[in-house]
């Protein structure tokens, strides 16, 4: 299944309902709500497990908090049912694994240890990151949006552990967005937009090139 990747930062940029569910969720697995954290999930309509506060500054998604507040196991086999990612970054590049190792729930830990990056070297990450903003950032501009609005995007962990389904990651204003995902040690990405017809395009994307493969 296609998971979404919400990449808006800025409250400013996102519509009121939007903001309430991102923010119930946060409070509800900040405070160890847990029950209130799959109320969430089933009734919410634009966030999902992964879902941070919006304009927050953690970037604490709900696997984040649970590693954080030792909670049982049982919650987190929920939150991974649902989709959570192991390889997940807050803001400060920690995983849920990483929190939960510094928290002392070492058992947690290892429960929550993110898969390998295999084929992928940590020199070929950096750079498939950085051409990839590089991609986005131009795709934006090509459609009259500012490509100095801050974005957050998906890490190239997140993206191999999603598997051949991949990521899709809406773009506000865009009306579309971007299809990514990770094959062997490349990205293939996809990216269109409703408002401009022929938009589509596919671009491979290493350590060291954006290349327009179609569109």
């Amino acid at each position: 299944m296609v998971r979404e990747w919400r990449a808006e930062t800025s409250r400013d940029r996102c519509s009121g309902w939007l903001l309430a569910e991102h923010d119930a969720l946060a409070d509800a697995a900040r405070d160890a709500r847990w029950a209130e954290v799959t109320r969430v999930l089933d009734d919410a309509k634009g966030v999902d497990v992964n879902g941070y506060r919006i304009g927050g500054t953690s970037w604490f998604a709900p696997l984040h908090q649970a590693a954080w507040h030792g909670a049982p196991v049982e919650v987190v086999d929920d939150l991974r049912r649902r989709g959570a990612w192991l390889s997940l970054p807050a803001a400060d590049g920690r995983t849920p694994a990483d929190v939960a190792r510094e928290r002392g729930h070492h058992r947690l830990a290892e429960v929550l240890c993110p898969p390998a990056l295999d084929p992928f070297v940590s020199e070929d990450v950096r750079g498939i990151e950085a051409r990839l903003r590089e991609l986005v950032d131009g795709r934006r501009r090509d459609g009259g949006l500012d490509p100095g609005v801050t974005m957050r995007l998906p890490p190239v962990a997140v993206l191999a552990e999603s598997g051949s389904d991949g990521v899709w990651m809406p773009v506000s204003g865009m009306y579309g967005g971007f299809l990514l995902r990770a094959r062997e040690n490349h990205l293939y990405v996809e990216s269109w937009s409703r408002m401009a017809a022929g938009s589509w395009q596919a671009h491979v994307v290493t350590r060291g090139a954006v290349v327009v493969v179609s569109g």
